[in-house]
Formats: structure tokens, sequence, C-alpha cells
């Protein structure tokens, strides 16, 4: 769990370590935080940002009361990889992709043209158009990056040091 401070900086401030996300342990885990707070002050936090799984949600709210719930970043875009960019089947991917700006359309016409204009270059980031090819290239150069940083430059040279580097 992180919470914002005064200054705008994020602090983990607790860790709960379970073999399965089951509301009982969330309980447990939120009234614990909740019984080491200070019990003169009333605990409201603004925002609460989860994944998509309810149950991080439900169980703040019983334990802590409502706050704004927000969806975090990296799993919304995982979810969409998983629905647009990783589908196999063409026909598929189009009925979704279509489908998808339908729904848009009445919302936001002006995202609903952003998704409708990446839609008609699919073939360059789908993977049902990437058939035969043999990896996704992109994950090879950043796993090159990271053993070199790790391994060679054990992650402490800067951009300027390298260019500057004769060493190879």
């Amino acid at each position: 769990m992180l919470v914002v401070d005064n200054f705008g900086e994020r602090n983990p401030i607790v860790f709960l370590m379970c073999n399965k996300e089951y509301e009982l342990a969330l309980t447990l885990f939120f009234r614990a935080i909740k019984a080491h707070l200070p019990s003169d002050i009333e605990y409201l936090a603004s925002h609460v940002m989860t994944d998509d799984a309810g149950q991080y949600y439900n169980v703040w709210v019983a334990v802590f009361g409502t706050s704004f719930k927000l969806l975090c970043t990296w799993h919304v875009e995982r979810a969409w990889q998983q629905a647009l960019l990783q589908e196999l089947n063409e026909d598929d991917f189009w009925q979704c992709l279509n489908a998808f700006i339908q729904f848009l359309h009445p919302l936001s016409p002006s995202f609903a043209a952003y998704v409708q204009a990446y839609g008609e270059r699919a073939s360059e980031w789908v993977y049902c158009f990437h058939r035969g090819t043999l990896a996704n290239t992109n994950m090879y150069v950043e796993s090159f990056h990271n053993v070199l940083k790790s391994a060679y430059m054990e992650r402490t040279w800067s951009v300027q040091q390298i260019a500057g580097s004769t060493a190879c």
C-alpha cells in the first residue's frame, strides 16, 4: 500500500503477502492497518487506486469508508492489450475493435476517431497480422538492454557516460 504525503511523494507503508486475493485476507489486512492508526483521527482517503478486481475496493469501503475509485493504468493497459493487441483471430479482432469504436463514438467522438485511426494501421500492431513472425523483437531488444545495464554497467551509468565511453 502506498500513501501520498504532504509533499506529493508516494511512500510504501505496508505490504501483504498472500497466496490468494480473498476478501477475508484483505479485510484482516485493512483492519490491522486501521488498528494501528491514531484512534482520535478519522482516516478518509480521497482516492483509492486498485486493479479491476472488485474485492480490493469492496473491502476498502467496508473498513475505511467510501473513496473515489481509480483503476491502475498498468492493469487497464494490460487488459486492453489482451483484448485487442494480442488477439490471434483476425475476424474476432475486427469485431471487437468495431464494437469498441461504436461504443466510444457517442461518449467521445474524438477518442473514437483516434482509436479508428489506429485500427486502420492494425496490421502494424495486432498479433493476428504477425503470422510467421518468430518473435516480438521489441522484447528481445528490451531484454538485451536490461542485461547490458545490469551485467555490464551495474545500472549506474548514465546516457552521457555511455555516449562518452570508448569501450564497447
